[in-house]
């Protein structure tokens, strides 16, 4: 997977974010006077804001006492929204839904509510419909930027790139060069295979940020290290992940990127105190995977284990309360350190059910080598690099994949490609490819 999506899945894991909506959000919406402002006194009067879950109570009693009152009907699904995002509190999503669905019911041509409730099923992957509604949205005020934005993460999610350009064009040329806008550049462009172009983006969108002072440096900084840690440059990458803790101490995948970008960069012991320090603040699998790996370089093979055990059962319970959206890591997981392998591949096909990204194909792709279908493998993996993405970690399954389907040449090219794109991808990995290319040299001699 890219950086960028290795990081994206590091932040769903970590539970800080909504399960897609990784970019920050466009800023214009439409009909806004169906809407209301969220921040409220004590007294209940519109002033400084309050904490979240009163705000639930008091607009859930208005609602109560005034069901026709859809002002304060669509206040109560962003107070909903706000919970999930301040806490981590996935549930909060679907009682957002409930709301809004019940709010189209009196509102059915309201283009605010199809865009609150797209905005909502997209965050719990049901990206069809909330494609369907955004564009519904579009089509009555083609000027709902909201919408527009939506409907690209959705069909970036779809695997469908030809229509997010379409859409992203759309949005520039409404909304202009804003950060939110350029995140989803930088986004489609690392897909297109032009990551100094994503960087570009990313780096100016991290300027206005700093510049206006908004809540989203830390996530620009951020992003802009996973960028950086996928072309394989780990200083400036370790920078930005430090930047982004600076500006925002409690934002986990930042630490957790750093501890892995340590240990890359040969600071074992480094890297494992960072690691413990997560972990010490709240569980978490990406930080147990990642002290795994680091122990079991350091031959603590058991210790290694135990850390994997305890990574596959937060995986599992967030599976279980969220299937659609964790389906995907707990397949890599099972794949990447030969788990269950069988239950990785039914993840997989899963996965694939709700989205048809190049990531999708290429899980499937691994797991399918897992279960030994090599030649199913090969098929699936050719859909993912079709987009010509620099990422190692896809050349690396296709390098691996042609291994088993006896075609060395094929995998050399692949092991080369991904050490080429990025020499440091992979703790573990890397290594294997470099293994793997020595191997198959000396084999392609005679």
């Amino acid at each position: 997977m890219t950086s960028h999506h290795f990081h994206i899945i590091l932040l769903v894991i970590c539970g800080v974010m909504t399960c897609q909506g990784h970019v920050p959000a466009a800023v214009a919406d439409d009909d806004s006077s169906a809407t209301a402002d969220v921040h409220l006194s004590r007294s209940g009067s519109l002033g400084q804001m309050i904490p979240v879950v009163e705000a639930i109570a008091t607009f859930q009693e208005r609602v109560r006492k005034k069901p026709q009152d859809q002002r304060s009907r669509m206040v109560l699904g962003q107070l909903y929204v706000r919970l999930a995002k301040e806490t981590g509190r996935h549930s909060a999503y679907a009682s957002a839904e409930k709301v809004f669905r019940q709010a189209l019911v009196e509102l059915p041509e309201s283009s605010t509510v199809k865009t609150h409730l797209a905005a909502v099923l997209e965050a719990q992957h049901q990206f069809e419909e909330a494609l369907q509604l955004s564009e519904s949205a579009c089509l009555s005020h083609p000027s709902n930027t909201s919408a527009l934005a939506t409907a690209f993460d959705c069909q970036m999610a779809l695997g469908r790139y030809a229509a997010a350009d379409t859409s992203l064009q759309k949005l520039k040329a409404a909304e202009g060069s804003i950060p939110p806008v350029q995140a989803r550049q930088a986004q489609l462009a690392e897909i297109q295979g032009k990551p100094r172009e994503a960087i570009v983006l990313l780096e100016a969108a991290l300027a206005t940020s700093i510049e206006h002072g908004t809540s989203t440096v830390s996530w620009y900084q951020f992003r802009l290290g996973t960028l950086f840690d996928g072309q394989g440059e780990l200083n400036r990458a370790a920078e930005h992940y430090q930047k982004a803790m600076t500006a925002d101490s409690s934002f986990l995948p930042a630490k957790i990127s750093l501890a892995r970008v340590t240990a890359l960069q040969g600071q074992l012991m480094l890297a494992e105190d960072l690691y413990r320090e997560v972990l010490a603040f709240r569980p978490s699998a990406a930080a147990y995977i990642g002290l795994s790996d680091v122990l079991s370089i350091a031959g603590q093979k058991q210790q290694a284990e135990n850390c994997l055990d305890r990574a596959e059962q937060l995986m599992d319970e967030e599976y279980q309360a969220l299937p659609d959206c964790h389906s995907r890591q707990l397949s890599r997981f099972h794949s990447d350190y030969q788990r269950d392998t069988a239950l990785s591949l039914q993840l997989a096909e899963q996965d694939l059910k709700i989205r048809q990204d190049i990531y999708a194909y290429d899980t499937l792709a691994w797991a399918l080598l897992k279960c030994d279908r090599a030649k199913d493998a090969e098929i699936q993996i050719q859909k993912a690099l079709s987009t010509n993405t620099q990422d190692a970690h896809l050349h690396f399954h296709a390098g691996m994949i042609y291994v088993a389907c006896g075609d060395p040449q094929q995998a050399i090219r692949s092991f080369e490609t991904a050490l080429a794109i990025n020499g440091h991808f992979d703790l573990r990995q890397a290594e294997m490819a470099r293994r793997q290319l020595s191997t198959l040299a000396g084999l392609t001699k005679f």
